[in-house]
């Protein structure tokens, strides 16, 4: 073990035979926080020939500069799945492993590191990502066993929404802030799909709430996830990305039926026609006159009846129909009731 003093000598300080000794303790060393001793460890073997020290560690950096910490750069959410989280890496000459810490985003972070990394990235599947927020924070650690102070923190985001059924049918949507970027998000982009489509932005905006009344009725649901960009600070700008987890938002079926149509040829209400929303499957639409004769039946979308009966148009009188379909979840949804022609 070899000694550089603080005025640049040298000195053997001890030779050790055991190569699982493990440790030194020099006691000869005066104000070693002020005064620069370095120390190495050459090898040397059976011929005599020295290897020169791979590491040299020195005191005053060693008892005066802290490890410098890292920045947690995001913490994202993947296809619905599991959490990425992704940190810079440091700087730290002697660096030895990242220890990652993994709490509740209503607690506060332990003493005992949730997983050991050397890379600078990190995926979750433990939990729920639909359900649970976690926040991660990162510490450095060094071959002596040094530790940096905690970067700072990031939490997954957490998207929820309600339906509104008939007759306005929209969906309420509301995200969790990120936490962890300095600056904050500078815009959040709300996305929506359908079962064949992929996302597509449907608005960029600064609030974390939106009412989506935009829809498809041909559509029994769409999923949603938000997308945060981290707001550009006057430091180091790392353009964070945050995305949440995906929520499936559900339109409840039904089939509208006018209690009234006319057949005047005014193109206004001439035929008879239910308008399905949220039925994936339409199965029929029968009407009945009052002797319970079938005047009309169709299993095809927008096609109605023109109040006609072989041809000969019918004298104005009340009439019930029935209409089945399935909705996206399966679930068969039937009505009945009746309509007047007018003429």
């Amino acid at each position: 073990i070899e000694r550089t003093n603080p005025d640049g000598s040298k000195q053997i300080v001890d030779t050790v035979f055991d190569n699982l000794a493990g440790q030194f303790i020099d006691n000869n060393v005066v104000n070693p926080q002020l005064n620069n001793y370095c120390f190495g460890m050459i090898g040397v073997n059976i011929c005599d020939t020295r290897v020169q020290p791979l590491n040299v560690f020195c005191t005053v950096r060693e008892l005066n500069n802290s490890i410098d910490p890292v920045h947690l750069i995001s913490v994202s959410v993947f296809e619905d799945r599991r959490v990425d989280v992704k940190w810079a890496m440091s700087a730290e000459p002697k660096f030895k492993e990242f220890e990652i810490y993994k709490y509740p985003i209503t607690g506060s972070m332990g003493s005992i590191p949730e997983f050991i990394k050397n890379d600078t990235t990190l995926s979750d599947s433990s939990f729920n990502v639909d359900k649970q927020a976690f926040c991660y924070q990162i510490i450095v650690v060094d071959k002596c066993g040094h530790i940096s102070k905690p970067s700072n923190k990031g939490c997954n985001v957490i998207i929820t929404g309600s339906s509104v059924e008939a007759p306005d049918y929209y969906f309420n949507l509301k995200w969790a802030d990120y936490i962890g970027w300095d600056s904050g998000v500078s815009t959040w982009d709300l996305q929506r799909k359908n079962d064949i489509e992929p996302f597509k932005s449907i608005v960029i905006q600064n609030n974390r709430f939106f009412k989506d009344d935009k829809l498809d009725y041909d559509w029994g649901g769409y999923w949603y996830r938000a997308i945060g960009y981290e707001a550009s600070t006057k430091g180091i700008y790392y353009k964070g990305i945050t995305e949440s987890n995906w929520v499936y938002l559900y339109q409840p079926p039904e089939v509208w039926v006018p209690n009234a149509f006319t057949v005047n040829n005014d193109k206004l209400n001439d035929f008879l026609v239910p308008l399905p929303v949220g039925i994936q499957q339409f199965d029929f639409f029968k009407v009945y006159n009052r002797f319970g004769q079938l005047v009309f039946s169709t299993v095809e979308v927008g096609k109605g009846w023109d109040g006609k009966i072989g041809g000969k148009e019918q004298s104005s009188a009340t009439f019930v129909w029935y209409v089945q379909g399935t909705d996206y979840k399966g679930v068969k949804i039937f009505k009945k009731g009746t309509s007047t022609l007018i003429k």
